[in-house]
């Protein structure tokens, strides 16, 4: 039925026919009504397919054994391969050492998407795939993985669905070489500081089970520049050694950023005041950075967020101060994110330092007039440290998402910015502001606030 309707993506048909194509029954010989028909209509679209989903083709066609348009989908993946060199400088070749000689590497998607068949790891993946399975002697092969271990982080890639997909990648191209009897044998040997710190031999299936992990003796490390060298010292196949840099920020209070995407985060006392007719009502005070409540003060959240485009699969991540919890108690209750519409949106905007010149009636209350009646669920998950919220989907606008916090211990705590990213774009990013807030002992006097 996916298949049938012309309303779904070129991307999400090539994905669900390939899908298809990997159950058991014989999709050639109507098995499966409608999937043949599915692949002609996308074999005649094929120019208009980005690499992932072209890759995405090839593999549909060689396991329905439409062998001709699998060689010609393997043909146009080369057409848009972007290729580099990992080991030698251009601008400075000497600069990686006597010896060293450059490691081709191949990729396609983009440098900058937000969608997943934009991924340059998950188009990798996908390319090579389909190179593996229909042209397992392409001269891409080896460019491409290399250009895939390059691009680890910490021994995985930027997100879940990439290291997936990558994880897959390289294990069918290892298992094609395991078919083609391809040994791997290769020595190494890792200095750290001129001090040889470890010395492995791979050789055979016992390889891949190898633990690369090396522990490194403090006593070798020194403060400031380390120096660390792996050498081959037996055979001629690729060693990649994967190594990474951590840091953190000595800003305080952290200031907002973003770019595509950007967050804020507002909190409001809601404080009792007594009338006459309608007994206690509750007004919301703003709070600044530096602000005090006292331990029992119910405190209204708003999270805003700003979206320059259609967004797919956001994580919305807020630091609590460790002295509040979520009044809350149960993860996945129902809750909506609203999209302002234009007044609201100008009438809220901050007019000057975050906490300063904006209305704080105004900024707290969101009547039915404020919104575009546009609205999209928010799956909360209530944790230690954070609030979680999951959007699958956030169309272009400005949207905002409320819950509420309770003060309970005492003491000076900072609540750190709240951070939205694309869970499968990670470097779509954005945070909000910092706020360091002081939580009082409530006196026996005192009226409590709502709970």
């Amino acid at each position: 039925e996916l298949l049938e309707n012309e309303d779904q993506g070129l991307e999400l048909q090539a994905w669900i026919l390939n899908a298809l194509a990997q159950v058991p029954f014989d999709l050639r010989h109507g098995s499966a009504p409608g999937v043949q028909e599915a692949f002609e209509r996308l074999w005649l679209r094929r120019t208009s397919l980005g690499p992932a989903s072209v890759a995405l083709l090839a593999l549909t066609a060689h396991q329905l054994g439409h062998r001709a348009e699998a060689l010609t989908l393997a043909r146009n993946l080369k057409n848009g391969v972007r290729k580099g060199q990992s080991d030698v400088s251009v601008i400075a070749p000497k600069a990686s050492g006597p010896g060293n000689t450059a490691s081709t590497t191949a990729h396609w998607g983009q440098d900058k998407g937000f969608r997943w068949w934009e991924s340059r790891v998950e188009a990798t993946s996908l390319v090579l795939r389909a190179l593996v399975a229909i042209v397992p002697d392409d001269e891409l092969i080896e460019p491409a993985a290399s250009w895939l271990a390059a691009n680890r982080r910490a021994g995985r890639f930027s997100n879940t669905r990439d290291t997936a997909m990558a994880v897959l990648a390289l294990s069918e191209l290892l298992a094609s070489k395991a078919r083609g009897g391809s040994a791997i044998d290769v020595a190494y040997e890792l200095e750290v500081n001129g001090t040889a710190v470890a010395s492995r031999k791979l050789s055979g299936p016992e390889a891949l089970l190898e633990d690369g992990l090396v522990e490194i003796d403090p006593a070798v490390l020194r403060d400031g520049r380390n120096e660390v060298r792996v050498r081959r010292t037996a055979g001629k196949g690729p060693v990649w050694i994967l190594g990474s840099v951590r840091l953190f920020s000595l800003e305080e209070p952290i200031p907002a950023a973003g770019s595509g995407l950007f967050a804020t985060r507002r909190y409001f006392r809601m404080k009792p005041v007594q009338s006459l007719l309608k007994g206690t009502l509750f007004e919301r005070e703003e709070l600044a950075d530096g602000a005090s409540v006292s331990s029992g003060d119910r405190i209204e959240t708003i999270i805003t967020l700003e979206t320059k485009n259609d967004y797919e699969y956001l994580l919305v991540e807020d630091l609590k101060p460790a002295g509040f919890e979520a009044v809350q108690l149960r993860s996945g209750e129902s809750m909506m994110a609203h999209e302002l519409n234009r007044d609201a949106v100008d009438r809220k905007r901050p007019r000057g330092e975050p906490g300063e010149g904006l209305n704080a009636k105004d900024a707290a209350l969101t009547t039915r007039a404020d919104t575009t009646q546009r609205q999209q669920p928010v799956h909360q998950e209530l944790r230690d440290r954070t609030v979680a919220l999951f959007l699958g989907r956030l169309p272009q606008g400005v949207w905002e998402i409320r819950y509420d916090l309770r003060a309970e211990a005492p003491g000076r705590f900072h609540a750190l910015p709240v951070v939205a990213q694309a869970m499968y774009a990670p470097d779509l990013r954005g945070n909000g502001d910092e706020l360091r807030l002081t939580v009082e002992e409530r006196g026996n006097d005192e009226r409590h606030a709502p709970r």
